[in-house]
C-alpha cells in the first residue's frame, strides 16, 4: 500500500517516470512471488489452501465467492475498524464513550486527510489504500491496525491543527493545547499502567503458556513420526516437538452460508484430516472446535478416538481415519 500511495501520488502530479521507476520493481518482485505461489499452492489439498496457499487466492475467494455477503457486512466490518482507531487513539475507554468520540473526533480525522492529501500525497494515499485492504481483509486484528495507525493519528492532529487555524481565535487555541497535552498525559499514563501489569503480553502469555503444555503432553503421547492437527499452535508445534503437523480446522470468516461456521463443517474438517494424514489431534479451546466431528467419528467407529492427555482446557487424542470412519450421513 505504501509503495502504491507513492506511486500514485506521483502518477497525479504527472510525474509518470517517477511513478514508474517507485513503483515497477515493488510490482515485479509481487507479481514474480505471486505466480511462485500459486504454482505451489496447487500442490497443497484444497481443503487446507485458506490457511497454507497464497494470501490473493484467499482474500479473492473471500470476497468474491459470495459477494452479496460481503457488501452485506461492509457497514458492520466498518464500523469495527472505527471502533478499533478510536480504542488506539484512547487506550482504557470502552463501551458507549467510544462511539461517542468516534463521533467527535471522525470530522477532524477527516479534515486531516484531505489536507495530507494536498500536503504530503504519499501519507494520505496510504491511509486511504490501506484502509481498502482492511475493509477486503475478512477479520479485524490488532496487528493488522497497527501500520495503519499513524496515518490515522497524523490525520487527527493535522485536522485539529487546521480548523483550529481556520478559527484564528486565541481562545480555541489555548483549548486545543491544552486538550492536547491532556491527551498525551492520559495516554502516556494509561499505557505506562498497562505495561507494568503487562497486559500488552498478558494474551501471549497465556498463549505461551498453553503451547508449552500441549508439547509437553505431545513429547509423551505422539511418536515422532505422528502427525498432529491443532487449530492455531500447528506451525509452533513442529517448531517446538519436530512433528509433522497441520491445521485442523478450515478459516473461511466470510462462508457463503453464515449458518456453518468458518472453522469447518464436520465434513469439511474430516476431509482436511485425512488429506494431511492427521493421526493425533492437540484439542484447544476445550475441544468445542472439533467436537462435533470426533463425535461422528466415534459413533461410526467405536474406540477411533482415544484421549492421550488432559490439560487445562487442552486435549490430545489420536485419531484412526479409514475409509469407513467418519462418514456424517
Amino acid at each position: 500500500a505504501l509503495v502504491l500511495a507513492y506511486g500514485l501520488a506521483l502518477v497525479l502530479r504527472r510525474r509518470f517516470g517517477s511513478a514508474a521507476a517507485v513503483t515497477a520493481p515493488a510490482l515485479a518482485f509481487t507479481l514474480a512471488w505471486g505466480g511462485w505461489s500459486s504454482r505451489a499452492a496447487e500442490a497443497i489439498p484444497e481443503g487446507a489452501r485458506d490457511l497454507l496457499g497464497p494470501y490473493g487466492g484467499w482474500i479473492a475467494q473471500q470476497t468474491l465467492a459470495a459477494p452479496g455477503s460481503f457488501l452485506e457486512s461492509l457497514p458492520t466490518h466498518a464500523l469495527g475498524l472505527g471502533e478499533r482507531a478510536v480504542a488506539m487513539t484512547f487506550p482504557g475507554v470502552i463501551g458507549t464513550p467510544i462511539w461517542l468520540l468516534g463521533v467527535l473526533i471522525a470530522p477532524f480525522v477527516a479534515i486531516g486527510l484531505i489536507t495530507l492529501l494536498r500536503r504530503f500525497p504519499p501519507l494520505g494515499w496510504f491511509g486511504v489504500l490501506y484502509l481498502a485492504v482492511l475493509l477486503v481483509w475478512p477479520y479485524l486484528d490488532r496487528r493488522l491496525m497497527v501500520p495503519w495507525y499513524p496515518a490515522v493519528l497524523t490525520s487527527l492532529v493535522l485536522g485539529v491543527m487546521v480548523s483550529v487555524e481556520r478559527i484564528g481565535r486565541e481562545s480555541v487555541k489555548k483549548l486545543a493545547m491544552g486538550l492536547g497535552a491532556l491527551w498525551v498525559l492520559a495516554y502516556a499514563s494509561v499505557t505506562a499502567g498497562r505495561i507494568a501489569e503487562g497486559w500488552p503480553t498478558e494474551a501471549y502469555r497465556l498463549r505461551a503458556d498453553r503451547l508449552a503444555a500441549g508439547v509437553e503432553a505431545l513429547s509423551r503421547t505422539a511418536p515422532r513420526d505422528a502427525v498432529v492437527g491443532a487449530p492455531e499452535y500447528w506451525a509452533a508445534l513442529h517448531l517446538h516437538g519436530g512433528w509433522n503437523v497441520g491445521p485442523s480446522v478450515r478459516f473461511d470468516p466470510r462462508r457463503a452460508n453464515p449458518d456453518e461456521p468458518m472453522w469447518g463443517t464436520v465434513d469439511e474438517q474430516l476431509d482436511l484430516w485425512r488429506a494431511l494424514g492427521i493421526d493425533h489431534l492437540l484439542l484447544e479451546q476445550n475441544g468445542v472446535l472439533h467436537s462435533d466431528a470426533l463425535d461422528v467419528v466415534e459413533a461410526s467407529c467405536p474406540g477411533a478416538v482415544v484421549v492421550l492427555a488432559r490439560m487445562q482446557s487442552q486435549m490430545v487424542v489420536r485419531i484412526d481415519l479409514d475409509e469407513e470412519c467418519g462418514t456424517s450421513g
